[in-house]
């Protein structure tokens, strides 16, 4: 569970990720689910619930489907773009705006969507001074970029001063967490979990931060206390 901040809103936003294996037919896919709402003064300014749902190949960790649903401001969402790979297709129908549904020839693959790919980190040989490409799908729009492994220092965190390892997307477009120019950088701790456990995005007013909560897994919760 991340907390969204902003200048002095400390609690701007809660997001909960959720991943786990689901039967689908006779196949075992990988699941992330992702919530995101606005909270106290700058939900009266900006209301937001949205739900997002992803399915994954355990085996290529590329994107089958993406399911969004939801409110942003004014704006409701009820897209769901599928994957085609066997017939190399981007399949992306918008229930909302059916004009801006179509289904277009896969440029490459495999594609990721912000979220996985924000996942994907966990499991990179990370060094300070590497790469890793990315091929990213938000909205029904790809963009085709980078992770940069930047630095490596101790970071303050609500599990307390930790080693971290400091990334930064970029694309050639700026979008979403892979926005170009360098004003995004996630830190993902150096130890046995790799968890994200931070994003700073640079907008117009100040910075904007997804900030780690709580994370559980089997035999593992870790929360506002230290970590032992």
């Amino acid at each position: 569970e991340f907390r969204g901040a902003w200048g002095i809103f400390g609690r701007a936003a809660t997001i909960i990720l959720t991943t786990e294996m689901k039967r689908s037919g006779e196949r075992e896919l990988f699941h992330i689910g992702s919530e995101a709402r606005t909270n106290g003064f700058v939900r009266m300014i900006y209301p937001a619930d949205t739900r997002s749902d992803s399915y994954l190949d355990p085996e290529t960790w590329s994107v089958l489907s993406s399911h969004l649903e939801g409110r942003t401001g004014k704006d409701d969402n009820e897209v769901l773009t599928t994957i085609d790979y066997d017939r190399g297709l981007i399949i992306h129908e918008d229930d909302i705006e059916p004009e801006k549904s179509y289904t277009h020839p896969l440029p490459m693959d495999p594609v990721l969507d912000f979220v996985s790919a924000f996942l994907q980190m966990r499991g990179m040989p990370l060094e300070v001074g590497k790469s890793f490409p990315v091929f990213v799908q938000g909205g029904g729009k790809f963009f085709f970029g980078y992770v940069d492994v930047v630095g490596h220092e101790v970071k303050k965190s609500i599990f307390g001063r930790i080693p971290s390892f400091a990334l930064k997307p970029r694309t050639k477009k700026a979008t979403g967490v892979f926005a170009g120019g360098g004003g995004v950088t996630m830190w993902v701790t150096d130890d046995e979990h790799r968890l994200p456990f931070r994003v700073d995005v640079d907008v117009t007013l100040g910075t904007a931060s997804m900030i780690l909560d709580r994370y559980e897994a089997p035999g593992v919760a870790l929360g506002k206390e230290r970590r032992q």
